[in-house]
């Protein structure tokens, strides 16, 4: 993104009472932060919708489907935090993540007791 041009306003201080450089110099910011989040939703939707397709194939997939969704909220899971979220055993929920894994949709973070995965993708459009 380009630098925004600050001689309107640092020109406007100059003058008390000129507020009109000023209010110009906020709706450009507006308007360039809106294009880029418009830009980052179209791309959070499309991600969505690739994950979607991807594990269309995969046996749980509505289940699945539905922790995807879910990673969309908060981009980090846990493998026991999905069995009560889902109203599934460990063992299931155990396996579901390790189909998540297999399809490059999250990966491990570090090695602690308590097994937590992130959703990378998601985190490189919010933050990128």
């Amino acid at each position: 993104m380009a630098q925004p041009d600050v001689a309107g306003p640092v020109a406007a201080r100059q003058h008390p009472g000129d507020w009109r450089g000023w209010i110009e110099f906020c709706l450009h910011g507006v308007i360039a932060q809106a294009a880029d989040t418009e830009n980052r939703c179209e791309q959070l939707l499309a991600l969505n919708q690739d994950y979607k397709q991807q594990l269309s194939t995969i046996s749980g997939s509505l289940r699945l489907s539905a922790i995807v969704d879910r990673l969309f909220a908060v981009p980090v899971i846990r493998t026991a935090g999905l069995g009560s979220q889902f109203n599934i055993t460990y063992p299931t929920a155990k396996a579901d993540v390790e189909k998540l894994v297999r399809a490059g949709i999250v990966s491990e973070i570090g090695e602690s007791q308590t097994k937590t995965y992130v959703c990378t993708d998601i985190l490189d459009i919010v933050y990128g």
